[in-house]
């Protein structure tokens, strides 16, 4: 796990054991099927006191309804020195209305970026989705739809899969 201190420095962090949802299917798009895209990571040392727990939310399922995404994708394609900087875009669900997924776009052509899978979605604070998806107004890039896995339908397994790690 990769993340920067107060102070901007690079900090890798050992994982000690990854959980992956029972529903993930690696070949879902080829066939056309239902992925759960969401995974558990353990670090072997506890992350650093300026790291906070944020609560599971849960994400409406109502067209124009606010979501908040931050990540340190790529923002040019092609041009890797354009990630590792934190962006945040305030996003809008969009049809089409999904129980596993939240279909999201920007008015202003922003979005998550190419690198972005894994970045939370926040409402109030709240963690209501992690990001599985990006894609730019023409391809690769930011800002055209960014799709993300609901969380809240899934606590269970989170619990119970954190609890198994305790």
């Amino acid at each position: 796990m990769h993340f920067r201190d107060g102070a901007g420095k690079p900090v890798l962090m050992e994982v000690a054991r990854v959980a992956r949802h029972p529903g993930f299917r690696a070949d879902a798009v080829k066939a056309r099927a239902k992925s759960i895209d969401l995974a558990l990571i353990e670090t072997r040392e506890p992350l650093p006191t300026s790291f906070a727990p944020v609560a599971i939310g849960e994400a409406s399922n109502e067209v124009g309804a606010a979501f908040d995404v931050a990540g340190y994708g790529v923002a040019k394609p092609g041009v890797a020195s354009t990630s590792g900087v934190l962006r945040r875009a305030r996003l809008s669900l969009r049809a089409p209305l999904s129980h596993v997924l939240l279909w999201l776009a920007g008015d202003d052509g922003a979005g998550a970026c190419t690198g972005d899978s894994g970045a939370p979605v926040f409402v109030n604070g709240a963690l209501v989705g992690v990001v599985a998806f990006a894609q730019g107004q023409k391809g690769r890039g930011c800002g055209g739809l960014t799709q993300a896995v609901r969380v809240a339908p899934y606590r269970a397994w989170i619990e119970q899969t954190m609890a198994g790690w305790r």
